[in-house]
């Protein structure tokens, strides 16, 4: 399986989704990879695809038809140049035709204030050596008379959220659902995200999305992701274990007439986070449900050798 990590402005996400998820639906069972596009209230541009490597290529290909210009995974970032009024009919050209091949040749995205907007304020959003390029362009349409100021450079987005610290200081989390303002889920996504080496997931059911997402996350950063679940909720209408197996996740179920009802996660061999919690949406929104945190060695230690021992229990558990 490959991974390819792209950088596509925010404004475009819409665009790749499709009303109802249309798009992306579409592209995914088309090309046959997954597209994990971030939330609208994720303050993200990365836009990921996992399938075989000239799958990734065609999917690519056929996202960058839909944005309008060639992407890569370079950071985005932002520009504002001041322009006055009455020159913005020059750079929008008959029908917006100057404007899109700006947009088009420089892959950038480009917004100019509507007619009656007071602002003279232009916004170019895309990679560091196009907005460069696309103001020396747009230098070069207005003509050497008109002054084109720079107002804003806006840093670099860094789309890798900063790992949490699971060694130096003693952890001793608690998380109760269901919550308010979605903190404690968005710090429990966090900790997923803070993996290096080794996710062990071991849960009864997996269907909330934007946890499938995380792991998938960070399975095509080259964590190394095992997972056990159980046999009858895999099968279940919502469940991300099938998607799971064709990204090549290692997935282990039981085979016993009993549940497994565990549900806890080790991370990097450092970390536990284990309670009543079911990793679903209906959890997290309408169940009282409950997530410890700790990284004490001894808890981590006893947690990681029973999952360990479930994994290797040909008898009671299979692939």
């Amino acid at each position: 399986m490959t991974t390819s990590t792209l950088q596509i402005p925010k404004s475009m996400h819409f665009n790749l989704i499709g009303k109802g998820g249309s798009v992306v639906r579409d592209l995914q069972e088309k090309f046959n990879v997954r597209i994990t596009i971030p939330k609208r209230d994720e303050n993200s541009n990365q836009i990921t695809l996992i399938g075989k490597a000239p799958d990734v290529q065609k999917a690519q290909q056929a996202i960058e038809k839909i944005v309008g210009f060639k992407v890569t995974s370079q950071p985005i970032i932002k520009s504002s140049i001041e322009v006055p009024k009455e020159k913005h009919g020059q750079l929008i050209g008959k029908g917006g035709n100057i404007l899109r091949d700006i947009q088009t040749r420089f892959s950038v995205i480009i917004t100019i204030p509507k007619r009656e907007d007071e602002s003279n304020l232009i916004v170019l959003e895309g990679y560091a050596i196009g907005i460069k390029t696309a103001k020396e362009e747009i230098s070069r349409i207005l003509g050497s008379g008109t002054k084109v100021e720079v107002k804003e450079e806006i840093e670099e987005k860094n789309d890798v959220p900063e790992k949490l610290d699971l060694i130096s200081q003693p952890i001793s989390e608690a998380f109760f659902f269901p919550e308010t303002d979605g903190s404690q889920f968005s710090r429990f996504l966090d900790y997923i995200r803070s993996a290096t080496k080794t996710l062990d997931i071991c849960v009864f059911t997996i269907t909330d999305d934007a946890i499938s997402r995380a792991i998938e996350q960070m399975f095509g950063q080259g964590v190394a992701v095992r997972v056990i679940t159980d046999d009858d909720t895999s099968a279940q209408q919502g469940s991300d274990i099938e998607e799971f197996r064709k990204l090549g996740i290692a997935v282990k179920m039981d085979k016993s007439p009993f549940h497994m009802h565990h549900k806890f996660l080790i991370i990097d061999n450092l970390c536990l986070l284990n309670g009543s919690f079911n990793w679903t949406k209906q959890a997290r929104e309408n169940n009282c449900e409950n997530i410890m945190i700790t990284n004490d060695k001894k808890f981590v230690q006893l947690y990681s050798d029973h999952f360990n021992k479930m994994w290797n229990d040909t008898k009671n558990f299979f692939p």
